[in-house]
């Protein structure tokens, strides 16, 4: 499985396939500005240039995080969410329910 997915392609379709993943990367970067990071919320700049500079930094960010580190294989990131992440999870929400049930929690 040295290829993955694009093991079998070549020419225009490997540079589709390719283009792609790239503007998938970008989206889901881009997505990630409006829904953690506040959008256009920031001084002296036009929100459409805050949300260009946010979506830029990030994807810089998440660029420079996949060249440092190396590339964890499916059967192991499956593993690690099933045993770490969803309980994880799970002890947030309960967190979160206790708090709003408690009177803490805003609304």
């Amino acid at each position: 499985m040295a290829g993955g997915a694009a093991a079998e392609l070549s020419g225009v379709d490997r540079l589709v396939f390719a283009g792609g993943r790239w503007l998938l990367l970008v989206v889901a970067v881009a997505l990630a500005v409006p829904l953690f990071l506040g959008g256009g919320a920031g001084p002296w700049l036009p929100a459409w240039l805050w949300v260009a500079v946010k979506t830029a930094v990030l994807l810089a960010l998440v660029l420079l995080v996949r060249r440092r580190f190396p590339t964890i294989r499916a059967d192991r990131f499956t593993e690690f969410a099933w045993i770490v992440l969803v309980p994880l999870t799970i002890v947030q929400a309960l967190a979160v329910a206790l708090l709003v049930l408690n009177g803490g929690g805003a609304g």
